[in-house]
């Protein structure tokens, strides 16, 4: 099996841009030498983790997109997509601390704002908002690769994949741990590419690595800029995928993608008269970036093109999610899209299990979902909140949890716990 590996150093803690003119041609030192005064180190501390982080703390790379408004462009796996304490250093030594003002639910990127420095004048990246540089392009990596400090090194973009749940820049530059979220640079413009992310790691792979494309994240920065909300739409469905690869085959729907009028089979052809050239559910996302509640729909359904004005909400922000931490476990909404698929619609997930604690020695574990509680159902956070306020600390209570696991006969196993519902704390953003 293929394993992409996000290039992060972490210690566990227990465990619609307008043209840019063109650039004269620079040689790689002078390029390495500008990205040391833009790039900035990285280094985030998570106690309480969301499903997709760790308790851990995570050492990366960013850049600064913006001085005006302190903005840094980095990996949404660096800046966690959970409650953190970040704090972010320049070349010259000077940190100061950083906070998410925008965390993508489906690209790996994060956009923090930091903390004016005193004397300190910051430098800004050039970023490469028009064009997606082809097979051979010299391109270098800037960052922190295992912990040796502001390095850079060189290679070539090697393609373009939709493997992995993005649309991705291929390079053989090398992309090490301790480089996420730092800048993939034109050796020919200097100006930023991509966004390094991560390696992948499979017998006989060498110096494969992927980079988020510039070109979608500018798209984002834009539309914060202008005020616009930049999250992905929810399509409500998932797609098909042949040979490895994705396609834009409708395959399940959840009642979203029920709402819009899609149906399992169809295949998007455009949106709002845009043909979709790549047919990738990552150029789908970058193209309903923006476009508001409402967009047009072209699509193929059993040899017949046909159109749908589909109505859209928006993906939640993960900056403004919470969860309920009770016992040493965080319990959220779940995190699987398709969870609709099973009859019970659970929708309560434990995210995190702290080692050690009074969960941990019930055998609850992450991605178990809560069904209820002493017999009581439990469909929301402020379900859970009701019972757990309504029952004494010291007495154990009765979860009713689904387990996903592997077997011959069955995927799901219906899970008891006992455990006391205390040291209760409210995990958010905030």
């Amino acid at each position: 099996m293929t394993r992409i590996w996000h290039t992060l150093m972490a210690s566990a803690v227990v465990a619609f841009a307008a043209p840019q003119p063109a650039v004269a041609a620079k040689n790689p030192e002078a390029i390495f030498k500008e990205a040391a005064g833009y790039t900035v180190y990285v280094e985030t501390r998570i106690a309480v983790p969301f499903i997709e982080d760790y308790q851990a703390t995570i050492f990366g790379a960013g850049f600064v997109i913006d001085r005006k408004r302190h903005w840094i462009l980095t990996n949404a796996h660096v800046s966690g997509k959970s409650p953190a304490s970040i704090t972010v250093m320049f070349d010259d030594g000077t940190r100061t601390a950083a906070t998410p003002v925008y965390i993508d639910p489906y690209l790996d990127l994060a956009i923090l704002r930091f903390e004016p420095a005193e004397q300190r004048k910051v430098a800004e990246a050039k970023l490469e908002c028009q064009k997606i540089p082809g097979i051979g392009h010299p391109v270098g990596t800037f960052g922190h690769p295992e912990g040796l400090r502001f390095t850079g090194t060189r290679g070539i973009i090697s393609g373009r994949t939709s493997q992995f749940d993005a649309d991705w820049l291929q390079t053989d530059a090398p992309i090490s741990a301790g480089n996420s979220g730092g800048p993939l640079i034109s050796l020919k413009t200097g100006r930023v590419v991509g966004i390094n992310s991560a390696s992948v790691e499979d017998n006989g792979a060498q110096n494969t690595n992927l980079a988020v494309l510039m070109t979608q994240a500018c798209r984002i920065i834009d539309l914060l800029r202008a005020g616009k909300e930049p999250n992905p739409p929810d399509i409500g469905a998932t797609f098909f995928e042949f040979e490895g690869e994705a396609t834009l085959i409708v395959g399940q729907l959840r009642a979203s993608g029920a709402r819009i009028g899609l149906q399992r089979g169809d295949q998007l052809l455009m949106v709002n008269g845009e043909p979709l050239a790549r047919a990738t559910e990552g150029e789908l996302m970058h193209r309903l970036r923006g476009q508001g509640s409402r967009a047009e729909l072209k699509l193929r359904r059993a040899g017949a093109e046909i159109n749908i004005a589909a109505s859209l909400n928006l993906q939640p922000s993960l900056t403004e999610r919470t969860g309920i931490y009770v016992g040493g476990a965080l319990f959220a909404p779940t995190h699987y899209d398709d969870i609709q698929s099973v009859s019970l619609t659970p929708t309560m997930m434990v995210h995190s299990v702290e080692n050690g604690s009074i969960a941990e020695a019930a055998g609850i574990y992450p991605y178990d979902h809560l069904v209820g509680i002493n017999n009581q159902p439990v469909k929301s956070l402020d379900d859970l909140k009701g019972i757990i306020d309504s029952l004494a600390p010291a007495v154990p209570a009765t979860l009713d949890l689904v387990r996903f696991v592997d077997g011959e006969k069955r995927f799901l196993h219906d899970i008891l716990a006992k455990m006391p519902l205390r040291d209760t704390q409210w995990i958010s953003f905030e």
